[in-house]
């Protein structure tokens, strides 16, 4: 290239100025040879060790099959993917979001995507596994975790740079990384559960732990490796730590004990909850011991936290939100009619949150019928949000609410019998009894959404498109 070129070292593509060139020395075929195992002996240390950077990944991953020149003509035309498939044949190359090898999401302007390698199937892991040497291998690892793909799951592959990224960290964590082809053992994949691909489940001295619901990117597996493995729950000794241990999680729990000594039997319960949930991916757990710690927070008035001890206060963080976004629930732990565990499980989701294919299959989960609302992200929701946040309020625990991009998600309008081009649209999703469309004369109001949501939960609506839901 004009004014320089690129030097491939270690598995990184190093762009070099030509006026520098003069100072590099020839190297004789011992000193290549040396050279060549210093690269591999650097690259496995950076595979080992448990610190790296997502963007690297990134570099890493475009650099295995799309040569730099090719990147650089692809990533200056204006239509990425008619530049792949004219250019991009054999090379095993495909349009991408920058950032598709940290969270796998293709949701970027068209502008922004570029070329990028397409990993392999069962590119990422520690090693590949079969049903059969299951036993033997989770024998051998107190934490396993099984990564269920398949060699004909082509949506599978763009995971793949996050679970190859992913494992030193969690080798280094004690977690060893195995994979499973589910093509070849599908009874094994039934047997424990495993609908939908990929998923990941965690074993533990061979126990099954549940599927991880959790986003499949490398922060996200790091962050649930590191939970897993630590403490079940923080001791906050300070009003400053309980403050921010409330706000750092998606969410927080929080025990308070003033006398933790007579109220033995309360924080077993604690313990047991927070040891029970501790595999949860995005739940996390913490005790409050001393007085001090949890004097700003206790009062009669609705705005403190605590009113009385020994109490459970459970707070649902918004992402980037601030305290107005922040949702609080209290339990007296005298009242508690229901396993704690229960009652924290149930007040794990947001009232209302967005809904994406990182998060849905946790929604799923919790299989409940789902009232879906369709957003367009360029203008202002918070009319439609205010509304229907007050109407899962109302029938909170019945139905599962959240709202999704009405034009990322285009397809998933047309499967509930709605259509792009007239957002907001609304639906209820029911894995029995089929899909409810709002009608298009209905009001996106609380006492629209309000009515809708009762006639649904009475039988009054006609499963099937809008048209047929308002005729009904």
């Amino acid at each position: 290239k004009e004014g320089g070129f690129s030097f491939h070292i270690c598995g990184r593509w190093r762009p070099i100025a030509m006026h520098r060139q003069r100072k590099m020395m020839c190297l004789s075929r011992s000193g290549l040879f040396a050279l060549a195992i210093l690269c591999m002996a650097a690259s496995s240390a950076r595979e080992v060790a448990a610190a790296g950077e997502v963007d690297r990944a990134d570099e890493h991953l475009e650099s295995l099959y799309v040569a730099p020149a090719d990147r650089e003509e692809c990533n200056l035309d204006q239509d990425c993917d008619d530049w792949c498939i004219e250019h991009g044949a054999g090379r095993r190359c495909g349009c991408r979001c920058p950032k598709f090898a940290s969270d796998a999401d293709f949701a970027c302007a068209n502008e922004l995507r570029h070329c990028q390698a397409l990993p392999r199937n069962f590119w990422g892991g520690g090693f590949n596994m079969t049903a059969k040497s299951f036993a033997k291998v989770c024998k051998k690892h107190l934490n396993l975790m099984v990564v269920f793909s398949a060699s004909s799951c082509l949506h599978c592959t763009d995971f793949e740079p996050a679970y190859r990224w992913a494992t030193p960290w969690m080798q280094a964590k004690g977690v060893e990384v195995g994979r499973i082809d589910v093509d070849k053992d599908k009874e094994f994949a039934d047997d424990h559960g495993v609908t939908s691909l990929p998923a990941i489940k965690l074993f533990q001295k061979c126990k099954d732990r549940g599927v991880y619901k959790g986003v499949h990117s490398i922060e996200a597996m790091r962050n649930y490796t590191e939970k897993v493995t630590g403490q079940t729950y923080a001791h906050l000794r300070t009003s400053e730590e309980v403050a921010r241990f409330a706000r750092e999680h998606p969410i927080s729990v929080l025990g308070f004990f003033e006398r933790p000594e007579s109220e033995s039997d309360e924080v077993d319960d604690f313990s047991e909850a927070a040891e029970e949930l501790k595999n949860s991916h995005n739940t996390y757990f913490g005790m409050v011991t001393k007085k001090d710690a949890m004097a700003p927070y206790k009062g009669q008035a609705d705005s403190f936290w605590l009113k009385k001890s020994p109490s459970v206060v459970i707070f649902r963080n918004l992402e980037g939100g601030g305290e107005e976004d922040q949702e609080r629930d209290t339990l007296l732990m005298s009242e508690m009619n229901s396993r704690l565990k229960d009652w924290i499980m149930q007040r794990s989701v947001r009232l209302v949150d967005e809904i994406t294919n990182a998060n849905f299959v946790y929604y799923e989960s919790l299989k409940r019928p789902m009232v879906l609302l369709f957003l367009n992200r360029t203008r202002s929701n918070r009319a439609e949000l205010r509304a229907m946040k007050a109407v899962a309020k109302r029938f909170e625990g019945k139905l599962t609410f959240g709202w999704l991009d009405g034009v990322q998600y285009a397809g998933k309008m047309s499967a509930l019998g709605l259509t792009s081009d007239r957002l907001p649209a609304l639906a209820i999703n029911t894995m029995q009894h089929g899909r409810f469309a709002f009608p298009p004369t209905g009001q996106f109001t609380e006492s629209g959404f309000t009515l809708f949501v009762e006639d649904f939960l009475a039988g009054r609506l006609k499963a099937g498109s809008q048209a047929e839901s308002e005729a009904g």
